[in-house]
């Protein structure tokens, strides 16, 4: 029996994204799923014009809460829901027809007490975003390993590493709720690795999946990939990491 994964897609004026990113998980071979819209205060059409579906549904935030808070608002809602898993995505990200079965075999395989990641390509150029993340040991700094290369399937194997990106995360109801959800003194940046770093207190690892994918619109909701405003709030949010994760280096 397949378990039930609520895909939950946190959402800020994405009226030119968000039913992208539906469209392929609807095309989906893994049926055994619904889609959770957590809207985050937005003003644009992206709500109004959402694609209609019985495996949809919506949550609307009356602002815009940031990653950890929108997520966690979420996660009350849905507390009494009989899901099995929670599928972390990104509103500008477009699955395989398999991506999420092969997240959820490999959650089969390694145990549920842990969390799950695909290979992430970046949408502009095809290249790696993310094969897995790591943290240098030297400045605390976290890193996605395999960024800006080619090949992954056959460099980048699955394997263990140290954290999961929260662009596309598949973990447990009852990890991330023994978790109490992200830490929500993370507004954007950080808030996925401090969630995986916390983890490993309940004997959680962290898992990259290679022949599962995803393409990723990097930065779209910050204005790309070399935006001011994302290096400033990236910067912040480390000082934060570093402080509160300090005894882990």
């Amino acid at each position: 029996i397949n378990p039930k994964v609520n895909i939950l897609i946190l959402n800020w004026n994405g009226s030119h994204i968000l039913n992208n990113c539906i469209r392929s998980i609807l095309k989906s071979t893994y049926n055994n799923y619904c889609i959770t819209i957590i809207d985050n205060g937005s003003s644009d059409s992206s709500i109004n014009n959402l694609i209609e579906s019985k495996k949809i549904f919506l949550i609307k935030i009356g602002k815009n809460l940031g990653y950890s808070s929108g997520y966690n608002y979420a996660l009350k809602k849905i507390k009494n829901n009989k899901d099995d898993y929670y599928l972390l995505l990104n509103n500008d990200t477009i699955l395989n027809e398999e991506t999420i079965g092969h997240l959820v075999n490999s959650m089969k395989i390694y145990g549920e007490n842990n969390i799950y990641g695909p290979n992430i390509l970046n949408n502009n150029d095809g290249r790696n975003w993310f094969c897995g993340g790591s943290i240098n040991p030297i400045n605390g700094m976290p890193y996605h390993i395999g960024i800006n290369s080619i090949d992954s399937f056959n460099i980048y194997k699955t394997r263990e590493v140290n954290y999961i990106s929260g662009c596309c995360m598949l973990i447990s109801k009852k990890l991330i709720s023994n978790l109490n959800g992200f830490n929500e003194i993370y507004r954007m940046y950080f808030e996925d690795v401090d969630l995986c770093i916390r983890s490993k207190r309940f004997g959680a690892k962290c898992y990259y999946v290679s022949n599962s994918t995803i393409k990723h619109l990097v930065s779209y909701s910050l204005g790309g990939s070399f935006s001011f405003k994302k290096y400033l709030i990236k910067v912040m949010s480390f000082i934060k990491f570093l402080y509160i994760n300090n005894n882990i280096f």
